[in-house]
């Protein structure tokens, strides 16, 4: 099978999952897959190169994302799909991240070549009910086009089975949609990331480590975080956060509250960090915390900070929105509890004095990510659908 991917993404890419069952998953049992996407450097050339098993070609970028540029990578992406495009095998599937624009150029190589389209929704921004007037028309405006394309597309991959619950609602077809949330890399093994050595270079010593790693954007409401921390400092003084990400500034208007907030040395913030170096991150804390602001736009996705904090053995303190209440009942894996604070620092003091059972709760969760949610999973379950489309194009689908 010879499967086209076109994302919204930029090469260089980090993603855990188009890497883990795109990259190499898929080519590893045997199918050819290669990724058209735009590159974040300013060029006019196309360049080839490998991605593990796979191969990415880098479309011309026009560099900073100046609103002039970005009107113009708009107006410059369906040729520049269309002329590489025309460079590679006839696709049997085509494979879309998110990229409305290209899904209707999918649809056009459809009626040419007949390959079955699959269109992966995997960020809830046309939910946004919330932000500026622009933000609030602008997800109007998304919602018409993934209604447009999801009528059209053969198969729709939403991020949870709350969001194809919200999208079913809204008119699409269930039977077209499949539920892909995020997973973990069921090879990776915590015991081999040098937790001791992370933990030595941050000083942490043997204090007891909470982590919180992602998005620092102001919509993740962090301020929250800092106000939990402040309660379980105070009853824990020796208790250290990891705050592992965010861009420059984000980073500097956190540190200044909590510094405001006299959390002083209780708080680290690394800056953004290699996304492969995420996990080493992960395990040289003793809990992960994940509190998910509950509007429209998070109620309905996936977050990956509670799955991948679960697949390294690591219980979590999360609040209840759906994705994060249905994996710490079925896994056992860690606490679930209101968006509130006081509930959110109890609940992290209880785990950080009580470490076995905090190991206990992340050998459980560890044990059913693998199970349930590992990319090796998720790899056989998107083959087999396609191989599935693929019959029904064909007309020999039972």
């Amino acid at each position: 099978m010879n499967l086209l991917v076109l994302t919204t993404q930029r090469w260089p890419l980090e993603h855990p999952f188009m890497e883990e069952v795109l990259a190499k998953g898929l080519p590893g049992r045997g199918h050819t897959v290669t990724f058209l996407m735009q590159t974040n450097a300013a060029t006019h050339e196309v360049s080839r190169q490998p991605w593990h098993a796979a191969e990415v070609w880098a479309l011309p970028g026009r560099g900073r994302a100046t609103p002039l540029a970005r009107v113009l990578n708009v107006l410059a992406k369906p040729r520049q799909v269309s002329q590489a495009a025309r460079q590679l095998p006839r696709p049997d599937v085509i494979y879309i991240r998110n990229d409305y624009q290209l899904a209707f150029w999918a649809f056009r190589q459809r009626r040419k070549t007949g390959a079955p389209v699959i269109f992966q929704y995997s960020f809830p921004s046309a939910t946004a009910q919330t932000g500026s007037l622009a933000a609030r028309l602008g997800a109007a405006f998304q919602t018409r086009l993934l209604k447009a394309v999801a009528r059209r597309a053969d198969h729709l991959l939403p991020i949870s089975e709350w969001m194809q619950a919200e999208l079913v609602a809204q008119g699409l077809p269930a039977a077209r949609m499949t539920p892909f949330p995020l997973g973990v890399d069921a090879s990776l093994d915590p015991a081999v990331l040098d937790p001791a050595g992370l933990r030595a270079e941050l000083g942490l010593g043997s204090a007891p480590t909470a982590i919180y790693f992602g998005s620092m954007h102001p919509l993740r409401r962090l301020d929250f975080l800092l106000c939990v921390w402040s309660q379980v400092v105070a009853r824990h003084p020796t208790a250290r956060l990891l705050m592992v990400g965010g861009q420059p500034q984000e980073v500097a208007t956190l540190q200044t509250q909590a510094d405001e907030m006299g959390l002083g040395a209780s708080v680290i913030f690394t800056g953004r960090v290699p996304r492969l170096a995420v996990p080493r991150y992960i395990a040289a804390a003793d809990v992960g915390l994940s509190p998910i602001p509950p509007i429209p736009v998070y109620v309905v996705s996936s977050p990956t900070k509670l799955a991948e904090t679960l697949g390294l053995g690591r219980p979590v303190v999360a609040n209840d929105i759906p994705e994060q209440e249905l994996l710490l009942r079925q896994s056992s894996g860690g606490l679930c509890v209101p968006y509130e604070e006081t509930a959110f620092a109890e609940a992290t003091l209880t785990l950080l004095a009580d470490p076995q059972r905090a190991r206990q709760m992340g050998a459980a969760g560890q044990t059913y990510m693998r199970r349930e949610r590992s990319y090796q999973g998720m790899t056989e379950q998107l083959e087999a659908l396609c191989q599935r489309l693929l019959a029904q194009r064909r007309g020999t689908a039972t």
